[in-house]
């Protein structure tokens, strides 16, 4: 695993190369090229704002806590969909490449991450700028937003990495793994506030590990109160070992890729 991550730093600018060639073939003979990529995430925040607090609310401090609190889900959690769109096929659908030359095969993983990283942040960017133009503030909680969003990361990693590797062996993932996500989307406080979990039920939630990280952005970004130090370690239970379990997935099927590739 050490190795796998020494190859990845070294060959950096490779992936960089790569992620910004799909960039420029996903925006290629467009009128408005990069600019995409601020586009959607804004017009998708503003659309939540108008459904949120114009629409479905009567405006007023309440209503912005609301749309706060949902776009805070939705923009963390888009991490994940952009994971599953351009991590998922990084291996199946560079098969000729990967038959062609040697290579790395986790490299066109990292590439699909780092391009997945530079599409999301602009909507979190874009989302602390609606926060705090709407009066939203932070106390020393929000210390431990980077660390939480590190955990973020890191489980996003460990999810493209094995849904990645699981693709070259069944198809299917593709089409699966949506449906997952949209599942856990409900089953995890993203557009809800950790308080509808029923008290004696809330450590059983809180086991799903997207359950576990969005309540700790909760609390850490909305103040919300409870006992954090379980879904921390759960969240961090599920990287750790998320990472080992998954990394040896990988190394098995790295040797039979090209055998079914």
């Amino acid at each position: 695993m050490i190795e796998l991550y020494r190859e990845i730093w070294k060959r950096r600018d490779l992936i960089n190369y790569m992620v910004v060639g799909q960039q420029q073939a996903a925006v290629f003979k467009s009128m408005l090229g990069g600019l995409w990529h601020v586009l959607v995430p804004l017009a998708q925040t503003g659309i939540y704002y108008f459904l949120v607090a114009v629409v479905f609310s009567a405006g007023g401090a309440k209503a912005s806590l609301s749309f706060i609190m949902i776009m805070m889900g939705i923009l963390h959690y888009a991490l994940f969909y952009h994971v599953a769109s351009f991590v998922q096929p990084a291996i199946h659908g560079n098969a000729s490449l990967l038959l062609q030359i040697k290579l790395e095969p986790i490299l066109l993983v990292a590439a699909g991450f780092v391009r997945s990283l530079r599409i999301w942040n602009v909507g979190i960017v874009i989302y602390f700028i609606f926060f705090f133009a709407l009066g939203g503030t932070i106390g020393m909680k929000a210390l431990a937003y980077p660390f939480l969003l590190l955990l973020l990361l890191l489980l996003a990693w460990v999810m493209g990495l094995l849904v990645s590797t699981a693709a070259v062996f069944v198809r299917d993932i593709e089409r699966l793994l949506p449906i997952l996500l949209q599942i856990l989307m409900y089953a995890s406080p993203v557009i809800y506030p950790v308080s509808f979990y029923p008290d004696r039920y809330l450590q059983l939630f809180l086991l799903n590990p997207f359950a576990s990280i969005f309540a700790l952005f909760h609390w850490s970004i909305l103040g919300a109160e409870f006992d954090v130090w379980f879904p921390l370690s759960v969240i961090v239970a599920w990287v750790l070992i998320g990472l080992l379990v998954t990394h040896a997935f990988y190394a098995w099927g790295r040797q039979r890729f090209t055998k079914v590739i």
